[in-house]
C-alpha cells in the first residue's frame, strides 16, 4: 500500500495561514478604529545616557517579535489540541488501510476452504514513524476493536527508528561497494520504487546506473 498525504498537509496549511489572516485582519481594525496610547518614550524625558545605551543596543526596549507568526493566532493549548487531531485523523486512515488489508484476507481464507492459506499475525510498524508511541496506540485500540486482537503490533525500540535517509545512504554504501556507480547525468527522483518485479525496475530501473567492472562511455 502506498500511502501520500501531501493534500492533508495542504489542507492543515490552509487552515493555519486563514486563521493568521483573519488574526491581522482583526488587529489592524483594531488599530484603525482607535488611536494607540502614547508609548513611554514619546512622553518622558530620556537621559543622555539612556539615549547612548539605546544607540548601541537598539533591540533593547522594544517587544520581541515571536519567532512563529503563527503564535499569534494559536495559543499553546489550541496548538498541541491540533497536532494531537492531526496525528489521530493520519494514524486511524494507516489502520483502516491495514484493517481493509486483513478484512480482505479473512474473505480469502474463507472462499479458499480447500487450501491453506496464511492468517497474519503481525503487523511491523517500522521506520521513524515508528517511534511515535501514540500511533502504536491507534493501531492497537483500532484492531482491537474490529475483531482482530490476535495480530500484535511490533515496532522497533525508538533508537532504532530511523529516518530514511539514512537507510537511503546505507543502501547506497552498500551499492558503492558491490561496484555499482552512476554517470554525470542521473538527477534526483521524487517517487523510486525498491522492488525489482515493479513497472519501473526498482531501485536499478533508474538510467544512469554503471554497473560492477563497466566504465562510463
Amino acid at each position: 500500500m502506498e500511502f501520500n498525504f501531501s493534500g492533508f498537509l495542504g489542507a492543515v496549511i490552509a487552515v493555519v495561514q486563514k486563521r493568521m489572516q483573519e488574526e491581522k485582519d482583526m488587529l489592524l481594525k483594531a488599530s484603525l478604529s482607535s488611536e494607540a496610547p502614547p508609548t513611554p518614550s514619546s512622553t518622558e524625558p530620556r537621559s543622555s545616557e539612556s539615549e547612548a545605551l539605546d544607540a548601541e543596543n537598539p533591540s533593547q526596549g522594544a517587544p520581541a517579535a515571536p519567532a512563529d507568526p503563527s503564535h499569534l493566532a494559536f495559543g499553546d493549548t489550541e496548538r498541541r489540541t491540533m497536532a494531537v487531531e492531526v496525528m489521530r485523523l493520519l494514524f486511524e486512515n494507516l489502520g483502516s488501510r491495514a484493517i481493509m488489508a486483513l478484512q480482505e484476507e479473512q474473505r480469502g481464507a474463507a472462499q479458499a476452504a480447500t487450501k491453506p492459506i496464511t492468517i497474519t499475525r503481525t503487523l511491523v510498524v517500522s521506520g521513524g514513524v515508528a517511534s511515535n508511541g501514540f500511533l502504536r496506540h491507534v493501531l492497537r485500540c483500532m484492531l482491537d476493536v474490529r475483531g482482530f486482537g490476535h495480530v500484535e503490533v511490533v515496532a522497533p525500540p525508538p533508537r532504532f527508528c530511523t529516518d530514511n535517509a539514512a537507510m537511503i545512504a546505507w543502501a547506497g554504501i552498500e551499492m558503492y561497494e558491490q561496484g555499482w556507480t552512476t554517470d554525470d547525468g542521473v538527477l534526483a527522483l521524487k517517487d523510486w520504487a525498491v522492488d525489482p518485479d515493479g513497472p519501473d525496475g526498482g531501485i536499478l530501473g533508474a538510467p544512469g546506473w554503471i554497473g560492477p567492472g563497466k566504465e562510463e562511455g
